[in-house]
């Protein structure tokens, strides 16, 4: 009787486990993906002006001097 026990609770823990490694193998291929797009947009990237101008807008908040920004302070 001991023994089915422990063999339930044994199986039971090779179940867990299974689980487990099947969510770390989809993780690992969602960072993969994540890395092969990060390094597809390093060899891609060019360092121009209107690069620096995109990464300047996009990131930092910087507008062109010839920007005019309008604000709405209405709730909607």
């Amino acid at each position: 009787m001991v023994l089915l026990i422990v063999c339930v609770k044994l199986n039971m823990v090779i179940n867990d486990s299974k689980d487990q490694i099947v969510k770390m193998q989809l993780e690992i291929e969602k960072r993969q993906l994540e890395n092969e797009r990060i390094e597809n947009e390093v060899k891609t990237f060019e360092l121009n002006e209107e690069t620096i101008k995109k990464i300047a807008r996009e990131k930092l908040g910087l507008r062109d001097n010839d920007t005019i920004i309008f604000e709405n302070s209405q709730p909607n």
